[in-house]
């Protein structure tokens, strides 16, 4: 997708957005367990060698330039194309509202292209609408997305 797109793909840039001092990432991972498949979310901890990551998000949590608007933002949301359709992103995405209304934020934002139709049918069902910072469809190829917290 970033290939495509007006960014272009830029991995000092990626690498240095997830070494941020604010950045949190949750893993998702496969591992074997006596030869049982089983899918656990974890915070803070690499997997184990037994373990195949298959999907995280990468989020901040952000304040806005007049300091009155907090957000939960997430900046990436992947899961490995065997393992969607199984609820994982749903389960990452309601997992960051929970932190997002623990931590009293105002809304959850993220940004999504505009050619990645699935990814914007995802976030639609999930009540996410565009933000009055996004651009329009006309001046670029991505939408910021938005979804008030209510607290």
């Amino acid at each position: 997708m970033y290939e495509n797109s007006s960014w272009g793909w830029d991995q000092k840039d990626k690498l240095s957005e997830w070494k941020h001092s604010r950045t949190r990432v949750i893993l998702v991972t496969n591992g074997e367990s006596n030869n049982l498949p089983t899918t656990g979310i974890s915070y803070g901890k690499l997997p184990n060698d037994n373990e195949d990551l298959i999907g995280f998000m990468c989020f901040r949590y952000e304040v806005g330039s007049n300091k009155s608007e907090c957000a939960l933002y997430v900046y990436e949301l992947h899961i490995c194309t065997d393992f969607q359709r199984q609820g994982l992103g749903e389960e990452l995405m309601r997992m960051a509202r929970v932190l997002a209304t623990e931590f009293k934020m105002d809304k959850m934002m993220l940004t999504s292209f505009r050619s990645n139709k699935q990814a914007l049918n995802f976030y639609q069902k999930l009540k996410f609408t565009p933000d009055k910072s996004s651009p329009a469809p006309s001046e670029s190829d991505y939408v910021i997305l938005q979804s008030k917290i209510k607290l």
